[in-house]
C-alpha cells in the first residue's frame, strides 16, 4: 500500500494559514458588498460581470487554497513510496565489532559466527550483484567498497577483527554504509563491464545488511541516518544476535570489566528495520544467522519514492495562471 512522507515535515506548519484566508475571503466579501450596494443599477453590474451580483466567488476561494496547499506540500518535499520489484540487489554488510561480539554464546564467537554466515551469504548471492563490508564499534570502518570480486571479499570478512574502545553507533553504520552503496552508481567501476548497460545497474535494489549484538550506545538517535537511507531507497534489514536477556563475557582483560553483560535491543533494531521497509531477524543461533542471511537473499522487491515537490509546484503555477485569468475576465471587480 502507497505510503507518504515528507523530507522536510516542519512547513507543514504552514497549512494553518488555510484557515485564515478562508476568514480573510468571507471578510473581504462584506467590503466588496458595502462598495456594491453604492451602485443604483444592479442590472447593469450583472451585465458586465457576466455572473450573480454579489458572487461568494468559491471557485476562486478554492483556487487559492489548492495553490497554498500545493505549494506547502512542495516545500515539505512529499514522497510517495510503493513497493516494486528490482532486478535483485547490491549490499553492504555492515557487522558490529564492538567488544560484546566476543561471547561464545554463538561459536566460536559472536563475530566469528557473523563472518562466517557472511562468508555463505556472498557464496550464494547473484554473481552480479556488488557486495561491501564495514565494520562499526564508536566509528565505522570500511573493510572493502562494494565489489563482485569474491576472492577479496574473502580477505576483507578476515580482517574484520574486535575494535577495543567505544560503544555501538548504528547511525553512523547506516550513513557509511548508505553512501557506499550510493558510490556505486556514481563512478564508472570496471567490474560492473559484463552488465549490458547502465540502466540495469541503475534498476537493482539496495540494502543494508546490520547486524549488532547490543543496543546503540553512541549517536542513539539514528532517525537522521535513517531518513538519509529512506530518501535514497536504501532498504536496512537488521539481524540481532543474542537475547534480550544479555550473556555474560570474561575476554576483555580490563580490571573493572572482568565480566561485562550486553543485551540485545529487539524493539530499536525492529523499528530501525521497518523504517526503510525493512525486515527484522532474530539469531539466537547459527541456524538463525544461516536462515536470515538465506531470506534476505531471496527478497526481490524495493521500496520506491516519487518525489512530488517539482509537480507540485507545477500544479500551483498553472492554478495561479487560471486564476488570474478568471480574475481579469469572469470574476472582475468592479470599482
Amino acid at each position: 500500500m502507497p505510503a507518504v512522507t515528507f523530507n522536510n515535515p516542519q512547513y507543514l506548519w504552514f497549512f494553518v494559514a488555510l484557515p485564515v484566508l478562508i476568514i480573510g475571503h468571507f471578510i473581504a466579501l462584506k467590503f466588496t458588498h458595502k462598495k456594491a450596494v453604492k451602485f443604483a443599477n444592479f442590472e447593469a453590474i450583472a451585465r458586465v460581470t457576466h455572473s450573480h451580483i454579489l458572487s461568494k466567488n468559491y471557485g476562486l476561494l478554492l483556487s487559492r487554497l489548492l495553490v497554498i496547499a500545493f505549494v506547502i506540500l512542495s516545500a515539505s518535499g512529499t514522497v510517495v513510496w510503493y513497493i516494486g520489484q528490482a532486478s535483485n540487489f547490491d549490499f553492504v554488510i555492515a557487522i558490529d565489532a564492538s567488544t560484546s561480539m566476543l561471547a561464545k554464546d554463538l561459536q566460536p564467537t559472536r563475530l566469528g559466527a557473523a563472518k562466517d554466515s557472511a562468508l555463505n551469504f556472498i557464496e550464494v548471492l547473484d554473481k552480479k550483484a556488488n557486495i561491501g563490508i564495514i565494520s562499526f564499534a564508536t566509528t565505522s570502518v570500511v573493510e572493502i567498497e562494494p565489489t563482485i570480486n569474491t576472492l577479496k571479499l574473502k580477505e576483507a570478512l578476515g580482517n574484520v577483527n574486535i575494535k577495543r574502545t567505544g560503544g555501538t553507533n548504528l547511525g553512523d553504520a547506516i550513513i557509511t554504509a548508505s553512501n557506499q552503496l550510493l558510490n556505486i552508481g556514481r563512478k564508472q567501476n570496471p567490474e560492473l563491464e559484463q552488465l549490458e548497460n547502465n540502466d540495469k545497474a541503475e534498476s537493482r535494489g539496495k540494502a543494508i545488511i546490520l547486524l549488532t549484538d547490543g543496543q546503540g550506545t553512541i549517536g542513539e538517535d539514528a532517525n537522521a541516518a535513517l531518513k538519509y537511507a529512506q530518501q535514497n531507497n536504501i532498504v536496512v534489514h537488521t539481524i540481532g544476535l543474542g537475547t534480550e536477556e544479555g550473556s555474560i563475557f570474561a575476554e576483555l582483560n580490563i580490571t573493572n570489566l572482568a565480566a561485562l553483560k550486553t543485551k540485545l535491543d529487539e524493539e530499536g533494531l525492529k523499528k530501525i528495520a521497518s523504517y526503510t521497509d525493512g525486515r527484522y531477524f532474530s539469531a539466537k543461533q547459527l541456524s538463525d544467522l544461516s536462515s536470515a542471511y538465506g531470506e534476505i537473499a531471496s527478497i526481490t522487491e524495493k521500496p520506491n519514492g516519487i518525489n512530488l515537490s517539482i509537480p507540485l509546484m507545477v500544479m500551483a503555477f498553472i492554478l495561479l495562471l487560471i486564476e488570474w485569468l478568471l480574475v481579469n475576465t469572469k470574476y472582475t471587480t468592479i470599482p
